[in-house]
């Protein structure tokens, strides 16, 4: 497990640190996954952070059910 967080830790501080283009593209990534699992959030007032955590959201239906995964992102998006 340490394996994992270590990863996802520094992936999350190199795109908090990302340019306002690269920014706008993690945006429409975040809002295409919102809006393909029906989460209600607009991704244009979410962080860099919140964003990026999307962004690393698991969305693999093998290991998650549909409803499992809407709550993963709408803990994110908080």
């Amino acid at each position: 497990m340490k394996s994992l967080v270590l990863p996802a830790a520094l992936g999350l501080a190199a795109l908090s640190a990302m340019p306002a283009a690269a920014t706008s593209q993690l945006e429409a990534l975040a809002q295409n996954k919102l809006d393909r699992y029906n989460v209600d959030v607009d991704a244009s007032t979410l962080d860099t952070q919140a964003l990026a955590e999307i962004k690393f959201v698991d969305t693999n239906p093998r290991e998650h059910s549909r409803a499992e995964i809407r709550a993963l992102l709408y803990q994110a998006a908080r």
